[in-house]
């Protein structure tokens, strides 16, 4: 029930500006954290909230109550109640570093096991491609697959191209999937959709266009806007052999096969 409506409104309270970028995030205006956390600890601090940093929860005494390390020994806190938001293992030097785990084990509490989420995934990119591509955005586009129990999965948005493969918002929501996916059957092939605002039939015909004196390259760029990662992706795919059949690269636009 808490969207981006209303994380917004509880920004706006806390005096801080936002937008909307592209990706439909939300973003400070000034692009900075540091005054919405210094908005948000100086209400909660009038609110009577008691911040005790420099402390790692250690577990429990003997007789129930929550241990402490800090920098003057060990502390004991006997609480009514207790929220724990530990973080995963994945920002050891911030702290996420899952030394809670065996603890809450220890304690007889079922603990699944820490897995790979917003994650980035593996493509063997040619040696071309990597080194003319990493770090370029690919926008607007439609990332479906079919996991390993049979359910499809679709969304829309840009991704990364990374020197080892995939990462980005398109690729870190469908993380979870993908991951499962991979572990089940070790790999997934994810279907890139590089022109989502005109179907098949449309595509097909405008790529079948004759192209005259045009180049190839402009030919793509001008009939179905194909240009710059977007037409790499095409050429590695398809390979110099396929890249100037106007059947395969239309249905290659369509649906790009990119094994995770």
């Amino acid at each position: 029930a808490f969207g981006a409506d209303q994380l917004r409104a509880w920004v706006h309270d806390l005096g801080i500006a936002t937008f909307v970028g592209t990706s439909q995030r939300v973003f400070p205006k000034e692009m900075k954290a540091a005054p919405l956390l210094r908005a948000w600890l100086h209400r909660l601090r009038a609110a009577g909230v008691r911040f005790h940093v420099r402390q790692r929860w250690t577990g429990w005494t003997d007789s129930g109550a929550l241990r402490f390390a800090t920098p003057q020994g060990e502390r004991a806190v006997d609480a009514a109640c207790t929220v724990l938001a530990l973080g995963g293992g994945s920002w050891a030097r911030l702290g996420s570093d899952g030394a809670w785990m065996p603890l809450l084990a220890a304690r007889g509490v079922p603990v699944a096991p820490l897995l790979p989420s917003n994650c980035g995934f593996d493509v063997a990119w040619s040696a071309h491609f990597r080194e003319r591509y990493a770090g370029q955005p690919v926008k607007a586009v439609i990332a479906s697959f079919t996991d390993s129990r049979g359910v499809a999965h679709q969304r829309a948005g840009e991704f990364m191209i990374a020197d080892y493969g995939v990462e980005g918002s398109l690729i870190y929501a469908l993380s979870a999937p993908l991951r499962d996916t991979i572990a089940a059957q070790g790999s997934v092939t994810l279907q890139l959709d590089l022109a989502p605002d005109k179907d098949a039939a449309r595509v097909a015909a405008e790529v079948a266009h004759p192209r005259g004196s045009r180049s190839w390259s402009s030919h793509l760029q001008s009939k179905a806007g194909i240009t710059g990662v977007k037409a790499g992706l095409l050429r590695e795919h398809l390979g110099p052999e396929h890249y100037t059949d106007p059947m395969r690269v239309a249905a290659a636009i369509k649906s790009l096969p990119l094994r995770l």
